[in-house]
C-alpha cells in the first residue's frame, strides 16, 4: 500500500511539472475563472490525469480563444475539442471541452478543461468529498484505482467518481463488489 501511496504522490509532482512548464492555469486565467478539480486538489490523485474547468459568461467563445491559444503555444501533442452545448450528451456537462495529449517523461497526460457557465456542482462535490476522507479511505481509494487500472479497466467504464461513491457514500471495502456495482454491464 506504501507504493500505491508514493506512486499517487510522484503523479501529483509530475501534475505539478506538468502546469508549470505548461503555465496552462496563467494561459486559460486570460479566458474566464479557472478551477483545478478531480483528483489533483484532493490528493487522490493515480492516473496521469488533470480536470479543469474554466468559467465564464460566454463560454464557447472562450473556449475557442483558449483553444487557438494552446494551439500558438504548441504545449502539447494532441488536441480534441467537443461541443456538449449543441450535442448533449448524458453524464456530461452542457459546455465545451478542450483536451490535450501531453506526453511527459515518456507517460501520455491527459488534460481535460471544460468550460461551463459555473463549477458550482463540481466544487460542492469535491468539499463533500474531502469532508468524508479519512486516512483510511483515502488509501481505499487510491488502492482501488490501482486495481482498476491493472485490470486495464477505462475511466469511463468506472470513473474516480464511482469511486468516490463506492468508498464514501456506499460503504464498499471490495473491489469485486465494486466491479459488481459499476462494471460495464451496468
Amino acid at each position: 500500500m506504501e507504493k500505491i501511496q508514493t506512486y499517487s504522490k510522484n503523479t501529483k509532482k509530475q501534475a505539478d511539472l506538468i502546469l508549470k512548464r505548461t503555465q496552462l492555469v496563467e494561459s486559460l486565467s486570460r479566458f474566464g475563472t479557472v478551477h483545478i478539480i478531480g483528483s489533483y486538489p484532493m490528493d487522490l490523485m493515480y492516473n496521469p490525469d488533470i480536470d479543469i474547468v474554466v468559467t465564464s459568461k460566454d463560454i464557447r467563445t472562450s473556449s475557442l480563444k483558449a483553444l487557438e491559444a494552446i494551439l500558438q503555444k504548441r504545449i502539447c501533442q494532441k488536441i480534441e475539442y467537443g461541443d456538449f452545448v449543441k450535442f448533449k450528451r448524458a453524464k456530461r456537462p452542457a459546455g465545451y471541452i478542450i483536451v490535450l495529449k501531453i506526453i511527459s517523461k515518456g507517460v501520455l497526460w491527459e488534460v481535460e478543461i471544460w468550460f461551463l457557465s459555473s463549477a458550482q456542482k463540481e466544487k460542492k462535490f469535491m468539499e463533500k468529498v474531502v469532508k468524508q476522507l479519512t486516512p483510511e479511505k483515502k488509501k481505499l481509494i487510491l488502492e482501488f484505482k490501482h486495481l482498476i487500472n491493472q485490470s486495464h479497466i477505462s475511466k469511463h467504464q468506472i470513473s474516480s467518481t464511482n469511486i468516490y461513491d463506492a468508498v464514501l457514500n456506499k460503504k464498499m471495502t471490495s473491489f469485486n463488489t465494486i466491479l459488481k456495482k459499476y462494471g460495464k454491464n451496468n
